[in-house]
């Protein structure tokens, strides 16, 4: 994909080929894809050789039934986005036309979409993380070119910082600059998180400095008496460590939300104010119901 968009701005041809009249560009993408190709068919060659060398059955493993997959318990935000995708008209021929829900139909099918997308993304971050923490205990110069995680970070010393609910310990470490680090520190939702597989120990960062190879970690002091109470120590490694990313939970601003409004609800329930003489003739209260979720998700997508 970078390779094309270098060639949509170099104004070379659209030909491959050898300049000045045809794009060199265009030709490596074309031989790229081609090696791409025949490594494939080599490895396919490959592994069915391999297969009838080790007598394995020639047939391919039973599947799932139908009736197997569907055993399935789905999540309620799978089951949520069908129901919304089986609501859209088909054809959908105006896709600015609003539907039942309040939506735009293109609304309501790019929700449908997004919903269980989140579920699913958050899995491939959790794969390659605890592939980063094996590596981190068994091969830890295996992280050295991994841009989400620190190889050999060095602790440096500690300073106290406290504040007025309570405090926190900022441990400094230091590391090779010359790693490829894909990491940035951030507030709020992009605020990045590190673990120390060595210990468990996972801490917001505090700082980081790439070009000069330097990251502070804070650890509150509430997480760290606990440790200390339970026999775990601080669980600061004083020696050469990994650090490595911790998946953000990228579905937490979301969630947030709706916990806000429906503890909301919940205290006008528990809580009501003292009733006003003056005021008109309340409306009938709504039952709030799963499918009032994507009003609320589009509530909060809009707003970001």
């Amino acid at each position: 994909v970078v390779a094309y968009l270098h060639w949509q701005n170099s104004g070379e041809p659209a030909i491959p080929g050898d300049a000045p009249n045809a794009s060199p560009k265009l030709q490596a993408i074309e031989d790229y894809n081609r090696e791409d190709c025949e490594s494939t068919v080599f490895l396919h060659d490959w592994l069915l050789k391999l297969r009838r060398e080790q007598g394995l059955p020639e047939q391919a493993l039973q599947l799932a039934t139908d009736e197997e997959k569907e055993a399935r318990e789905a999540y309620p935000l799978e089951m949520l986005s069908q129901r919304l995708l089986e609501e859209l008209p088909d054809p959908l021929t105006d896709p600015e036309g609003i539907g039942p829900r309040g939506l735009s139909w293109r609304a309501q099918q790019l929700l449908a979409q997004l919903l269980p997308f989140h579920h699913r993304e958050a899995k491939v971050g959790w794969w390659a993380y605890f592939d980063r923490k094996t590596k981190a205990q068994l091969s830890p110069d295996e992280l050295i070119d991994d841009g989400e995680a620190i190889a050999a970070a060095e602790w440096t010393g500690m300073e106290e910082r406290p504040s007025a609910r309570t405090g926190a310990d900022i441990h400094h470490f230091r590391f090779d600059p010359s790693q490829p680090l894909k990491l940035h520190g951030g507030d709020g939702d992009k605020r990045l998180q590190l673990e120390l597989p060595d210990t468990g120990l996972k801490l917001d960062v505090d700082a980081l400095d790439a070009e000069q190879g330097r990251v502070s970690l804070k650890l509150p002091w509430s997480k760290r008496d606990q440790r200390i109470a339970n026999g775990d120590g601080e669980g600061i490694p004083k020696e050469p460590t990994s650090l490595i990313k911790v998946p953000a939970d990228i579905s937490k601003s979301l969630r947030e939300s709706l916990d806000e409004q429906a503890q909301g609800w919940v205290d006008r329930i528990l809580n009501p104010p003292p009733p006003d003489p003056n005021a008109p003739k309340p409306k009938k209260r709504r039952e709030y119901v799963l499918a009032d979720l994507p009003q609320q998700c589009s509530k909060v997508l809009t707003s970001r």
